[in-house]
């Protein structure tokens, strides 16, 4: 039996061909996983903007299942899937669960959307409601491109900016334009503001095209390499060579810098960095930290000022508090270093020195008997 269809077309906004997929997804184990087998090698055949929607049949976390059973190895397989072809799962406002059984007792989330990066670049702001059940006992979710507007955003500083002298330039002067305002605290705003707009035009300007100069960049190295496998280069050729090599290398290391900091990512791997695995990290968490709605009093409300107010209101009743009878810290004797021992800590080592003490620890514990 065919677990699912798919459709392939335009949409009107726009020339780009997606291909959806509406899923609806087998009981048994050796059927979950030959459907997802078979779209696997659907997806990677056809490189397109894909979207998997439905029925799956499965729950990703434990959380995502009431009064029901959760089996780990299933749910393992699953984000697998997901995660072995590059899907996003577009987050559900309204319900927390799309299935209810008829007894009201057994709660789940088997319905869910999930798109390729290629889709998610076609729309601005892709979410999904669930909208409230009739006779089915599964709840209808509805996939749609909506912005809500909360305002002016934050003042967002790439540190890869400071590494560049044009970047101050470009601040200094901006700051130093004159700006309306009487208050001082306006026109320190006003200020900001002109800094703000001048540094997106440049980061717009500067690094729109850095894709495409790293691969320019890299087939020029290559072509020197296969050239030297040919004949001996020349000084000025052999100059121009690692001139070129040197320029890709710093484009490569800004833009794994400026991945790094979109993705909140502490680490780099060596040599290239995995930069699809960063672009997921940042894609995921746009969509986990992107308010789409609010459950206000039992009603899903998508109104930017009362989100907001709901959220003030929240946070004020929590810290306005009255305060209790707690336990003290006053009495507790703490053990302290002593002005000696802090001065040990800030003592200046060697790579010899450290060497040694390894060597030194090494040695008491296989006298020990800990080797």
């Amino acid at each position: 039996m065919l677990s699912w269809g798919v459709t392939k077309g335009r949409w009107k906004h726009s020339q780009h061909e997606s291909i959806v997929v509406n899923v609806y997804g087998p009981h048994d184990d050796a059927g979950k996983v030959k459907m997802w087998v078979d779209l696997e090698s659907l997806m990677r055949g056809i490189d397109s903007n894909w979207l998997l929607c439905g029925e799956f049949n499965e729950v990703r976390e434990e959380e995502e299942r009431f009064n029901s059973v959760f089996i780990s190895s299933r749910a393992n397989k699953f984000n697998s899937f997901i995660k072995d072809n590059g899907l996003v799962e577009i987050p559900l406002g309204g319900r927390k669960f799309t299935r209810v059984c008829d007894n009201g007792f057994k709660l789940s989330k088997l319905d869910r959307f999930l798109a390729s990066k290629n889709f998610l670049n076609l729309w601005s702001d892709l979410s999904a409601i669930v909208l409230d059940r009739k006779f089915s006992d599964h709840c209808p979710i509805v996939l749609r491109d909506k912005v809500i507007d909360f305002g002016p955003k934050p003042f967002r500083f790439f540190d890869e900016w400071l590494n560049v002298d044009e970047a101050n330039e470009i601040m200094k002067k901006a700051w130093g334009e004159e700006v309306n305002g009487g208050r001082k605290d306006c026109v320190f705003r006003n200020k900001l503001k002109n800094v703000k707009a001048a540094l997106k035009t440049w980061n717009k300007s500067t690094y729109c095209n850095l894709d495409q100069e790293i691969t320019d960049l890299r087939s020029k190295v290559n072509e020197w390499e296969l050239l030297a496998e040919s004949r001996s280069l020349r000084d000025d050729e052999r100059r121009l060579w690692m001139e070129t090599r040197k320029i890709w290398l710093d484009k490569e290391n800004t833009k794994a810098n400026l991945l790094r900091q979109k993705a909140r990512v502490k680490w780099i791997l060596e040599g290239n960095e995995n930069s699809s695995y960063v672009h997921s990290v940042i894609r995921r968490r746009f969509n986990k930290n992107n308010i789409r709605g609010l459950m206000i009093n039992g009603v899903w409300n998508e109104n930017a000022q009362d989100i907001k107010k709901a959220i003030h209101d929240h946070f004020s009743h929590r810290f306005n508090i009255q305060p209790t009878n707690r336990p003290s810290m006053s009495d507790l004797n703490y053990p302290i270093i002593s002005a000696s021992q802090k001065e040990e800590l800030e003592f200046q080592f060697t790579e010899c020195e450290i060497l040694e003490s390894l060597k030194a620890c090494a040695n008491n514990k296989a006298g020990t008997g800990w080797l």
